[in-house]
């Protein structure tokens, strides 16, 4: 709807109330402070608003709610104590406003809470021990706020826990490993990223529904654990821009059948990849293995043929560019060789790549003229210099739209 201005207190007249939206309106100025008399009120939604000033103490005379939805306004101060006075809550939902201060511990008294989203905020200290006792919990999500600390172990006690989202903040360090996630085998998606975890990985379970798992941009250390071939029903896995060290061992055991991404880029501590030649990744993407001190093609590359993203720059790759690369890999639309020793000659690349990127390699030869195998006829575009024309292949003329970097890349 459209409404405006801001509520009238004649509201807090409807003592018989029980369900109130007013969500998706232009409505400013504050919670008027005499919400508190609608005693019957169940659910409350003031979602996409623009609502000011702090959320009053009399809110916690609203014995019977359940659901509070404050989000996308412009709230400010911190959470009130009295709010864990509500114990029939399930979902409290203040996402992207511009609240401040602590977590009260008091929210542990919410037994049944369901879903909490603080995230887009302004939040900071830590997440309360306590909240390893709000046993219903089903979705955590705190992302882009200034938390800082250890996250406590305790939240191993929320079996029923499936979707979590810490990310961009400045959590620390567990002195450990991410032992909190070991027995959540209900978890269906976990980001973690962009905060300064100094950890190891942790050990995962069998029968495990993890789906979606990021941890790029910590401290992690130590070894990818092979347990990790436990999370069948993985489509994407980040861990990349940590200090990962080891071999990245893939055999006919691990069974990722379902990943679409994968992304261990910028650990330069692993020593490389080690495929069984016959692992496959039928449904992957995107692959993204940068900086990484790989040293060969993966052998499971020749199984991927739904590979849309390779980049495997900055590794130490020796050998020829394979000759089934643009064969098998027909779907692919970036490609990323940048920073190897890559000998031969340049292969003829697809018409459909986008992104084609071979500087400093060690290439030989000429640049094939029909690099992009330009059909007979397409439009060309004509350079200007035509003292360059004899230089320019007539099929890189005919790649639209295709980012190609050659430099540094001939003997």
């Amino acid at each position: 709807n459209r409404l405006s201005g801001e509520i009238p207190s004649s509201f807090s007249s409807l003592k018989a109330l029980s369900y109130l939206d007013l969500g998706w309106n232009n409505l400013n100025g504050p919670i008027p402070a005499s919400f508190g008399n609608l005693t019957k009120v169940t659910k409350l939604f003031l979602n996409s608003n623009n609502f000011t000033g702090q959320i009053p103490s009399s809110l916690s005379n609203l014995k019977d709610l359940n659901v509070i939805d404050l989000s996308y306004n412009k709230f400010e101060g911190s959470i009130p104590m009295s709010l864990g006075n509500l114990t029939k809550i399930t979902d409290i939902m203040l996402q992207y406003n511009n609240f401040t201060g602590y977590i009260p511990s008091s929210l542990s008294h919410l037994k049944d809470l369901n879903l909490v989203d603080f995230s887009h905020n302004k939040f900071e200290g830590s997440i309360p021990v306590s909240f390893g006792n709000l046993t219903k919990v089903t979705t955590i999500m705190l992302q882009y706020n200034n938390f800082t600390s250890h996250i406590p172990s305790s939240l191993s006690n929320l079996k029923d826990l499936t979707f979590i989202d810490f990310s961009h903040n400045n959590f620390g360090g567990f002195g450990g490993k991410i032992s909190f996630l070991t027995n959540l085998t209900k978890l269906i998606e976990v980001d973690l990223s962009y905060n300064q975890l100094t950890s190891q990985m942790c050990e995962f379970q069998p029968n495990n529904s993890l789906q979606y798992l990021r941890v790029e941009n910590n401290r992690l250390y130590g070894s990818i654990p092979n347990s990790i071939s436990n999370l069948v029903n993985l489509i994407e896995i980040n861990l990349s821009s940590n200090d990962l060290s080891g071999i990245v061992e893939l055999d006919k055991s691990t069974n990722l059948a379902e990943l679409e991404t994968l992304d261990v880029s910028n650990n330069s501590r692993l020593l490389g990849i080690k495929s069984n030649s016959n692992y496959t990744f039928p449904n992957l993407q995107k692959l993204n293995l940068s900086s990484c001190n790989i040293t060969e093609f993966p052998n499971f590359l020749k199984s991927s043929k739904l590979l849309k993203k390779l980049d495997l720059s900055n590794n130490r790759i020796s050998s020829q560019i394979p000759e089934w690369t643009f064969e098998v890999l027909e779907n692919l639309l970036f490609l990323d060789l940048h920073a190897n020793l890559l000998q031969g000659n340049l292969l003829a690349v697809p018409s459909t790549m986008q992104v084609f990127v071979m500087s400093n390699n060690r290439l030989s030869g000429e640049i094939p003229s029909m690099i992009c195998n330009a059909r007979k006829g397409d439009r060309a575009y004509q350079p200007k210099t035509q003292a360059k024309k004899k230089l320019m292949p007539r099929g890189l003329i005919l790649c639209y739209g295709l980012m190609c970097a050659l430099r540094y890349c001939w003997k």
